[in-house]
């Protein structure tokens, strides 16, 4: 007398640590584009963690869209990046646009200048953190122009005021945070190599 096992449908097949993750990454893209709210992104994401089966995985997706293109890593240099969790790092040679936004829910955002290609004379970039840390190093023969606000958390944050009559190159720096740190440095040219995290 033979017993043969049944087949296992594919909600029973358990998940592996990559499902998960990008399970996790297309929740992000969800927060994003405003499907989820940050509160529903923390709870499917608490179960997407729980998850021990892809049927189990497949249910943190519901309402979402099926994605139709390969969801790339987000590019600083475009003129806007919206981000809801993770952490956004440009340094080295890099092009920054002559407007640029930058946002991101939670998370860290680390941007260094000095040999940053400036696409214009003068530079408006923003950006805003909800939770978390922004550091941004700019060259100290960069007029900087610094504005925003941190109500919870600490802040440094100067401007470099340059000369009017020295032509240079001008940096309005917008910087807002709901919870975090804000440290902004004005490197000069001995700090040309030098880390800043």
């Amino acid at each position: 007398m033979s017993h043969d096992t049944p087949p296992r449908i594919t909600g029973e097949v358990l998940a592996s640590d990559a499902e998960r993750e990008a399970t996790i990454a297309r929740l992000n893209v969800a927060v994003s584009e405003g499907r989820l709210t940050i509160d529903e992104f923390g709870d499917r994401s608490a179960a997407v963690y729980r998850a021990r089966t892809r049927g189990e995985l497949t249910r943190c997706l519901t309402g979402l869209p099926e994605p139709d293109t390969v969801v790339l890593a987000a590019d600083p240099s475009a003129p806007g990046v919206r981000l809801a969790l993770g952490s956004i790092r440009r340094d080295g040679q890099w092009r920054l646009p002559p407007v640029h936004r930058i946002a991101v829910t939670m998370g860290t955002v680390k941007l260094d200048l000095r040999d940053a290609a400036f696409a214009a004379r003068v530079t408006d970039l923003s950006v805003d953190v909800r939770y978390g840390t922004v550091k941004v190093v700019v060259p100290a023969h960069v007029r900087l122009e610094v504005t925003g606000s941190t109500r919870v958390g600490s802040r440094r944050a100067e401007d470099n005021p340059l000369p009017e009559s020295m032509p240079a190159m001008t940096v309005r720096l917008h910087v807002t945070t709901v919870v975090g740190s804000v440290k902004v440095y004005v490197a000069d040219g001995g700090d040309r190599r030098r880390r800043f995290w």
